[in-house]
């Protein structure tokens, strides 16, 4: 008999935002009798699942005052007040975080009460809780009144619910609650695991464990193809952080070689990138360029099983791990370009070149031109080495099936 596992997410199957779940799913399928709980009540399921998984959609509260119902059971609870003294003694924006922590709280048993509610779980309840992300919904069973005694709690963390600084407030709330009560925490990059012990003071130990993401790749190896225009590909939403402004700029300084760029991903920067991009590339005869939007994943993979890329190019400013789009590309024997962020430095390794964070566009067009520029022996020594790193670190045959026994064995 399988045991029970319990997802948690944010989207999945629902809408866009978390993709990268999808080739993990089916190894949690096979080892576990599995349910979902997405937070996406308004778009149509965009991922077809086993008709033997449950999925359930939760609704959040949308306005700060339905918060309020939850003061009782916040003001009775010595964490909540440990959590305010330990902002009380920062100070450093007070009010905003104290109101920070209550939203957090409140949210946490908004969702607590969705579970029981809905029959997900009771208290004699024998299964594991998988929260995809370290956020709100973990304190739905790890705040005061609830003691799921035959139940695991475990929790993925990447980015916005890892680092500090991704808060808007410059600290993510209830660390100390979450690290004491949960059973493991899973990080996707090593640069991770070493932020969460080092800025909470923790010694490491089984319960802090690094699981690689991955990606599945059948035998598929990008074609290569002599003649043909330089072709460089580019893959992330289209907002700030990710920087897509930073290879414009650096496309626009290269001169005397031509060369294609094509961007995969949508987002709330693209109207002003596509101006950017028709502001200093559109004159340029050596340069072409292509904004795809936003695109499932099969027609990624198909673009590289079908058409010559030369580089993977990122310029993010920051990463939670090592990117899945990143290792996709290295899945198919692509050079890689990326930036001295998060777990990214975890993907290149003789396969590119690593640019500091703060890289300028200089910097970054000398770094395409490098590729640009090699010799024939020199790009299929690269290649070569990019796709054995992803056999040995990213293939999403082995770490999703470790993972998926590991969660077995707790």
């Amino acid at each position: 008999m399988k045991n029970k596992l319990i997802l948690i997410t944010d989207n999945y199957p629902f809408g866009r935002g978390e993709e990268f779940i999808i080739d993990e799913i089916p190894f949690l399928e096979s080892r576990f009798d599995l349910t979902i709980i997405a937070s996406n009540v308004t778009e149509e399921k965009t991922k077809e699942l086993n008709p033997s998984v449950i999925v359930h959609r939760y609704s959040p509260f949308k306005k700060s005052y339905q918060a309020l119902k939850y003061i009782p059971q916040m003001i009775t609870d010595l964490e909540f007040w440990k959590e305010a003294l330990r902002i009380l003694k920062t100070k450093k924006l007070v009010s905003k975080r104290l109101k920070d922590i209550f939203l957090f709280y409140a949210k946490g048993l908004d969702f607590r009460k969705y579970l029981f509610a809905s029959g997900i779980i009771n208290k004699n309840s024998e299964c594991i809780l998988y929260f995809y992300w370290m956020n709100y919904k973990l304190l739905s069973v790890l705040a005061k009144g609830l003691n799921l005694s035959n139940c695991k709690v475990v929790a993925r963390t990447h980015g916005y619910d890892l680092y500090d600084f991704r808060n808007i407030y410059g600290r993510q709330p209830f660390r100390e609650l979450i690290d004491k009560k949960i059973d493991r925490i899973y990080f996707v990059s090593d640069y991770g695991k070493g932020y969460y012990l080092s800025n909470h003071k923790k010694t490491d130990g089984k319960k802090y464990t690094v699981a690689k993401l991955g990606i599945i790749n059948e035998g598929k190896i990008n074609p290569i193809e002599k003649p043909h225009t330089f072709t460089m590909v580019s893959c992330s939403n289209m907002i700030p952080l990710k920087r897509i402004d930073l290879i414009i700029w650096a496309l626009s300084m290269i001169e005397d070689f031509s060369l294609n760029w094509i961007h995969f991903g949508d987002g709330s920067a693209r109207e002003n990138l596509e101006k950017l991009a028709t502001e200093l590339l559109s004159n340029k005869q050596n340069i072409k360029y292509e904004f795809k939007g936003h695109v499932n994943n099969s027609v990624i993979h198909e673009f590289y099983q079908t058409t010559p890329v030369d580089s993977f190019i990122t310029t993010s400013s920051t990463e939670g791990g090592c990117p899945v789009s990143i290792q996709a590309a290295m899945s198919y024997g692509i050079p890689i370009i990326g930036t001295n962020a998060g777990g990214i430095p975890e993907t290149i390794c003789g396969n590119g070149f690593l640019l500091e964070a703060d890289s300028t566009p200089e910097e970054v067009a000398k770094a395409i031109m490098k590729i640009g520029n090699m010799d024939k022996d020199s790009i299929a020594f690269m290649r070569e080495k990019s796709r054995s790193k992803w056999e040995k670190e990213f293939d999403a045959n082995i770490n999703f099936e470790k993972f998926a026994d590991d969660l077995n064995d707790i």
